[in-house]
């Protein structure tokens, strides 16, 4: 089995210079998969000159777009969104960053276009890519307030197994990816281990998250490097960590099986 990168910005400017060899030396470790997120509609079309068999897209609304974009543009993107979602594997990335947007209003506003979203994504019958940060409970009680049931990946996840499990219960997977190689996060390397093998999912969030720091450009097969990471926290064979979460993503975003490139 080859594997897959649960949650990359490959479209993202940052990775212009050296996105092909990027993706060989990938592909050379074995992750032949790799779906992208979306943050805004220059997102979206920068995605569509990227995708190429295995590369995947999602087109959302990222929180920090929704609180940094004018109203009449935003709405002009939701709308655009109806009708853009139907060539993406996903909706995502959206949510809410309570982080970014500390102010009631700034809230306020993620909160409305993180519902809105939703329903774009449950009427399309599309798994979502969530970015939750300082927001858990809004979060959980919008998905419960709308029926829960919704299928994708709560991305960047550096949680507790019982906040786990409360996304779990709705039908999401969390998304686990360079924090376990980062000092801190105890929570996380603690608890990772209650968290069922089959509900998680590897991201490298490239280019960012590099464990370095933010000078530096993250790549793909970190994965692999995060997949090591779990075996040292939870004793769980570092191939059947990968394995089990690229057939994960299979499922939940339709994908086809990429074919090994090396």
């Amino acid at each position: 089995m080859t594997w897959i990168d649960g949650h990359c910005h490959l479209a993202d400017r940052r990775m212009d210079r050296d996105r092909q060899e990027i993706l060989t030396t990938a592909r050379l470790r074995g992750v032949t998969g790799f779906v992208m997120g979306g943050v805004d509609p220059d997102d979206w079309s920068r995605q569509r000159t990227v995708a190429e068999c295995g590369i995947y897209m999602t087109f959302g609304l990222h929180p920090w777009t929704v609180i940094n974009t004018e109203p009449a543009k935003l709405q002009k993107a939701l709308e655009q969104l109806h009708t853009k979602l139907k060539d993406a594997v996903g909706l995502g990335e959206l949510g809410l960053d309570y982080l970014r947007g500390p102010t009631s209003t700034s809230r306020a506003i993620q909160r409305t276009y993180f519902t809105r979203q939703l329903e774009i994504a449950r009427d399309a019958d599309k798994p979502v890519v969530l970015h939750i940060v300082k927001a858990h409970d809004d979060a959980l009680k919008l998905l419960r307030d709308m029926g829960g049931r919704f299928h994708g990946i709560v991305h960047g996840f550096s949680g507790s197994a019982d906040l786990a499990g409360a996304y779990l219960k709705l039908g999401l997977h969390v998304s686990i990816g360079c924090a376990l190689l980062k000092s801190g996060y105890k929570v996380l390397k603690r608890e990772l281990k209650h968290i069922p093998e089959t509900a998680i999912t590897l991201e490298s969030d490239a280019p960012d998250m590099h464990p370095s720091g933010r000078t530096n450009i993250n790549r793909p097969d970190i994965i692999v490097d995060v997949a090591k990471a779990v075996t040292d926290l939870t004793g769980r064979p570092t191939a059947k960590v990968l394995d089990q979460s690229s057939k994960a993503l299979r499922i939940l975003f339709g994908l086809d099986d990429p074919i090994r490139s090396d």
